[in-house]
Formats: structure tokens, sequence, C-alpha cells
């Protein structure tokens, strides 16, 4: 038998597969039609919890210490802590000529 013969069957082969894997999907889609168990009907309300308890208060968020600070003043500021940059974002004082015009005429 040589390759000639054998590529004879190629066609019909691939066919066959095609006629098979239509017939396994379609098979597969029916089967999944028919209907099986129902689901099991939602739990009432009263069974996630005993409705005399009542919920846990939230508990507030503690502040971290800053470093070079003890325990007992825990979250308080300390000047000595901040470092040189951050005195670009302090807050500025209002001076009433910052909204005169220069001599551009701009603010």
């Amino acid at each position: 038998m040589n390759i000639v013969d054998l590529l004879k069957w190629v066609p019909l082969v691939f066919v066959v597969l095609v006629v098979l894997l239509y017939l396994a999907v379609s098979w597969d889609s029916k089967r999944q039609d028919t209907p099986g168990p129902p689901p099991p009907p939602p739990r009432p309300y009263s069974d996630f919890g005993q409705p005399t308890t009542p919920p846990a208060a939230p508990t507030p968020p503690t502040a971290p210490t800053a470093p070079g600070t003890d325990s007992a003043q825990a979250g308080q500021f300390d000047p000595k802590d901040r470092s040189p940059n951050e005195d670009q974002f302090a807050a500025k004082t209002f001076d009433p000529k910052d909204l005169s015009p220069d001599a551009d005429g701009f603010l």
C-alpha cells in the first residue's frame, strides 16, 4: 500500500469525524435540557442569626504612633519629626495684598 492509496481515505475519515463530533454535541445538548431535581428552597432569614443578638459595634481605628514618641502620646504630632520639605505644604496665612493686582494686572 503506497501513500496515494492512503491519501484517498483522508476526506472520508475527515467527514466521518465531523459527523461524529456533530452527533456528540447534539446528544450532549439534548441531555442538558432534561430537568434534574429542583433546587433546594431558600433558607428563611431567621436561620442566619438570633434576632436577640445585637450587632457588634465597630471598633474605632487606632492612630499609628509617630516616630520618636512614646505610647502615651500615640497619634500626637511632634514638630521635630517633620521633614524640611513638609513646610511647603503647610497652611499659609491669608494676606489681603495677595488679591491686589501686580504691575501686569494679574492677581
